[in-house]
């Protein structure tokens, strides 16, 4: 494990309580689609999942009841309960469907195996919200490169051409106390302190007519960011992207470009502006096309721990080509955790 994650693993590789596991660091994947409904989509939905599960299905312990939402237990393997492949391709196209399979000990705990897949009935066209699977690995598997995550990446996007998409470190949720005031509290401190770490939210696909949402482009760069042709058109082309990404990598796969920030992922921290550079370099790559309004639901305990809607602001731009360093937050002068 490279020395640069020593402090990220000791004061978040795993968040507790009396509930049980609140936060768990990992390395995560969020593909956002346009429409996951199409028989071509949901076949690459499952051809994805199945991938997944060839990776990490023996440690998956938990699904979700296709019908209701509920949480099953896989008491004998994966098979024990209802698969996708058993009803996905059954499903109404203008239905929208959702599944979610987990590790940890229990339904709630938060893990560093998950995979959602959540499609949106309305297609995503007339309100602009996004379908998207979201997929966590742990965080060692990638470091020490036991999977190759441009290629997986490259891969992927063939099959869904997702809109766009991200792969980077992010402290996973439980599902069960993901609103929690530790849980909050945790995440801020953790997202002030550490500038390569994300967050990831389960209605960050939705769009406000007001401030706009994902569809209109990605949220700020990574470790890895996916981009359809469409917004590799917009910023001239994939030669031109390789060029202003340059001397970072920039591959191409069938019907996007995925963008690259370095060989790993990188957390940052104070004082720690080594291994962000990529991250800064993909900020003024990809600014024309980056949703501009975004926030994130930081909070602080001035505002008893409500959305400090200033410091999302703050802290989603914080790769823009407008910043000249490394954002190192103090919890005490932003009121986040004091």
């Amino acid at each position: 494990m490279p020395d640069a994650f020593k402090d990220i693993l000791d004061r978040f590789g795993s968040v507790t309580s009396e509930e049980g596991v609140l936060l768990k660091l990992c390395c995560d994947v969020v593909l956002y689609s346009i429409d996951l409904n199409t028989p071509e989509q949901k076949e690459a939905v499952l051809h994805i999942f199945e991938e997944y599960a060839a990776l990490y299905g023996s440690r998956l312990r938990w699904t979700t009841n296709p019908q209701t939402g509920s949480f099953k237990k896989l008491s004998n393997g994966l098979n024990s309960y209802v698969v996708p492949g058993d009803w996905l391709l059954q499903m109404p196209q203008n239905q929208g469907y959702g599944f979610l399979y987990h590790g940890g000990r229990k339904d709630t705990d938060a893990s560093d195996l998950a995979f959602l897949a959540m499609a949106r009935p309305d297609y995503g066209v007339a309100d602009h919200d996004l379908s998207r699977i979201f997929c966590r690995f742990p965080l060692t598997d990638v470091l020490e490169k036991r999977m190759d995550m441009v290629a997986l990446l490259r891969r992927w996007g063939s099959l869904l051409k997702p809109h766009h998409g991200r792969c980077g470190i992010s402290l996973g949720k439980s599902f069960g106390h993901e609103d929690g005031a530790k849980t909050r509290e945790k995440e801020t401190e953790a997202l002030l302190r550490f500038p390569g770490l994300q967050t990831v939210d389960m209605l960050d696909s939705l769009y406000d007519k007001e401030a706009g949402g994902l569809y209109d482009g990605p949220l700020c760069p990574d470790w890895l960011v996916l981009i359809a042709d469409a917004f590799v058109e917009k910023l001239g082309g994939f030669e031109a992207v390789q060029r202003k990404m340059s001397p970072f990598p920039a591959h191409a796969y069938e019907g996007g470009a995925l963008l690259q920030t370095g060989e790993s992922p990188c957390p940052g921290g104070p004082g720690q502006a080594k291994g962000l550079e990529g991250y800064y370099h993909m900020g003024k790559v990809i600014d024309p096309i980056r949703w501009k309004q975004a926030t994130a639901h930081l909070y602080s305990r001035r505002l008893g721990l409500q959305h400090d809607k200033k410091l999302g602001r703050t802290w989603a731009e914080r790769f823009a080509p407008k910043q000249c360093r490394v954002l190192a937050f103090s919890p005490r002068k932003t009121g986040a955790t004091s």
